[in-house]
């Protein structure tokens, strides 16, 4: 049954329609006579939960940069310790490290980045079916209280359409009631009553509501009016324009409509289950949805698509190929011998390749900050050379084998230096293109981060590249076989993890029959090439490296994120130096990693600079 007030839809103006309901309401015992109902007066605004609104955003904001620093501090610098122990027992696995980072990154993004299409529907009334039935699963799905459903267009008769078959085929295929309304019954001069439908519609069907309810309020009938009662498992189906400015938390089901002159007009206010649907009336299209349609798992893998771009593919085809060169640059560059103390101190120069393109670009510096740069540059150039030394090899007399002169020697490292120069700069050139895009589309980070890694894949298969990850593939193979089983033993008899007693044998634990029974499972003894284990942990510390970095360029701007991965760098190489090469430095390599991070700080803290020049719209 189709419950509502049915009248013919006549307007009268405002103060009469108020001392109409005012007498429904008295007639109901709930109003003075002739007084208008508290929620057809004016209100003003509450501000009594501003305290913790800003309470809530502080705290969500502190939470988000505690993620993004462990991710960067935590992640980075576990993946500079297992990158060095990779690329120390296969220093020419540089695009295989590349190539299986890129390729966990985009697995691990895919889920995120897929959907399942809903059926498209052929006809009309194939979409009033199928709109009844995920109204019939969410009255299913709801205990109590009523399924409240939004029906958005801007095509008035379109609403009405759709809100009357909805409520025809409902009564044909269940038992369940509909109570049907519209934004037009509580419309005068065009002006929407939007405390009339609350108060005098949707609070009342909401669970602790009266249950007695009105399905229009400007009508020409002047008597009073016996509201119905609702039965509490109803289906409300209310069409009209605007549904989400102030009325998104009261629907389960958001259908929103577009025609041929009209597309479906929707915003990202309500976030429950909501179909969109494309030119409903002649040629039904459902654009998007994230209600569930129960379809066979066949159907739903020839469903699979992937979410609308936020962000043009043609803004990520240039960040991709920088991206990757820049990668493959960095990993190749191991094999010159070039130690991970030097990585980490040369891509601290990313400070002076953003003041030299931002010169480029016609940015104007101050003399501070110039000086800032230049502290940098000498920062960088002391402590590689005071790296590069303590790397030099001594030649052995009596080893035949060795051939490696000290000429040959300098010239790798030449080489070396060369590959992370290039990939500076390539980098420094990607940082302003994505500040950019992300300037002008919005700070998408996760799907940067995934099309960054997914779209540079097909590009491994390039001649060169390929043959060389083909190669690196058969020596990785080739290295002498382990058992997960034999590794983590091992690891946990380490002293770190079981300290010796005081007559130096290992003292045994509680842990240690649990830790039996784990390795008992079939998986741990499976056996495979020893140089896959540390290239899964350099793997995985870089997806999360990579993750935190995203999320921080997302935030701040390239310049605030050089200054954090300054600092992190600096971890960094304290801990490769001191912890894992057993050696303290000498002043030139301290001397110099203190002027990169004095010069970045002075750098970020001086205000004297004068503001950009704005880039055109036209450029973006």
């Amino acid at each position: 049954m189709v419950l509502g007030i049915n009248t013919t839809q006549q307007y009268v103006p405002a103060k009469s329609c108020k001392t109409i309901i005012g007498i429904i309401l008295t007639h109901l015992g709930t109003q003075e006579p002739h007084s208008a109902p508290s929620w057809m007066a004016e209100s003003t605004p509450s501000y009594n939960n501003e305290p913790s609104v800003l309470t809530s955003l502080f705290f969500s904001a502190a939470a988000q940069w505690v993620v993004i620093l462990t991710l960067i501090f935590g992640g980075c610098c576990s993946n500079a310790l297992a990158l060095e122990y990779t690329a120390k027992h296969n220093p020419h696995a540089g695009s295989l490290i590349t190539f299986a980072q890129f390729l966990l990154v985009a697995i691990v993004g895919l889920k995120n980045r897929l959907y399942v299409a809903p059926p498209r529907p052929r006809s009309w009334h194939a979409l009033v079916d199928e709109i009844t039935h995920i109204l019939l699963r969410e009255r299913k799905k709801k205990n109590g209280g009523h399924v409240m459903v939004g029906i958005q267009t801007l095509d008035v008769g379109l609403g009405e359409r759709m809100n009357r078959d909805v409520a025809e085929r409902v009564r044909t295929v269940s038992p369940t009631s509909v109570i049907r309304s519209s934004q037009a019954a509580f419309s005068n001069d065009g002006q929407i009553e939007y405390d009339a439908v609350v108060n005098g519609l949707l609070d009342p069907l909401m669970p602790g509501g009266t249950q007695k309810y009105v399905t229009r309020v400007y009508q020409g009938e002047p008597g009073p009016k016996v509201l119905p009662t609702a039965t509490r498992k109803s289906i409300l189906l209310f069409d009209g324009h605007d549904l989400e400015s102030r009325l998104a938390s009261y629907w389960d089901v958001l259908i929103v409509l577009g025609s041929e002159t009209s597309p479906p007009a929707t915003t990202n206010t309500y976030t429950g289950p909501k179909v969109v649907v494309q030119n409903a009336s002649e040629n039904p299209r459902v654009e998007w949805t994230n209600v569930d349609f129960p379809t066979p798992l066949l159907v739903q893998l020839f469903r699979l698509r992937f979410k609308p771009l936020r962000i043009p593919l043609s803004r990520w085809i240039v960040q991709v190929v920088l991206f990757l060169i820049t990668s493959l640059l960095n990993n190749a560059a191991f094999k010159y011998s070039i130690p991970m103390a030097v990585h980490i101190i040369f891509r601290s120069g990313g400070l002076v390749v953003n003041l030299l393109l931002g010169l480029a670009l016609g940015k104007k510096y101050t003399p501070a900050q110039i000086v800032s740069v230049l502290l940098v540059t000498v920062g960088v150039a002391l402590s590689t050379t005071s790296s590069l030394s303590h790397k030099r090899p001594k030649p052995k007399p009596d080893d035949e084998f060795h051939t490696t002169s000290v000429s040959s020697f300098t010239q790798d490292h030449l080489i070396g230096l060369t590959l992370l120069t290039i990939a500076l700069v390539l980098s420094g050139l990607m940082g302003l293109a994505q500040e950019r895009t992300y300037a002008k589309y919005g700070r998408h980070w996760q799907e940067g981060l995934f099309y960054l890694h997914f779209l540079a894949l097909p590009m491994f298969a390039l001649p060169g590249i390929g043959g060389d990850l083909v190669q690196q593939f058969k020596l990785a193979n080739a290295s002498p076989p382990i058992t997960l089983q034999g590794q983590i033993q091992s690891l946990t008899n380490s002293p770190v993890f079981r300290p010796a007693g005081p007559l130096g044998a290992r003292v045994p634990t509680h842990f240690d029959p649990i830790l039996k029974r784990i390795l008992s499972f079939p998986l741990f003894s499976i056996t495979l090439p020893s140089f896959y284990i540390p290239l899964a942990v350099n793997v995985f510390t870089q997806f999360l490296c990579v993750g935190g970095v995203h999320r921080l360029t997302s935030q701040v701007s390239s310049l605030s994120v050089t200054l954090v991965l300054v600092v992190r760098k600096a971890v960094s190489l304290w801990i490769s130096v001191v912890l894992v090469g057993g050696n303290r430095g000498d002043v030139y390599l301290w001397g110099g990693a203190l002027a990169v991070v004095v010069g970045t700080v002075a750098y970020s803290l001086d205000q004297g600079r004068p503001k950009e020049k704005k880039i055109k719209e036209k450029e973006l």
